[in-house]
């Protein structure tokens, strides 16, 4: 970049970004009657008190 002549700098960001995490609810789950368990854990890992505990 310099040797383009680019203009540039580096800003921090703080915390870093270090993974994420997926719920899916495939039709598997329906077809083997285990949807509301599904949703319910889904409903779990997405409620407000437990997303404050995985950070």
């Amino acid at each position: 970049m310099e040797a383009a002549g680019l203009d540039y700098g580096l800003k921090a960001f703080g915390r870093p970004f270090v993974g994420i995490r997926t719920l899916m609810l495939t039709p598997n789950a329906v077809e083997r009657e285990h949807a509301a368990a599904a949703l319910d854990v889904m409903r779990y890992f997405t409620s407000a008190d437990v997303q404050k505990g995985l950070r």
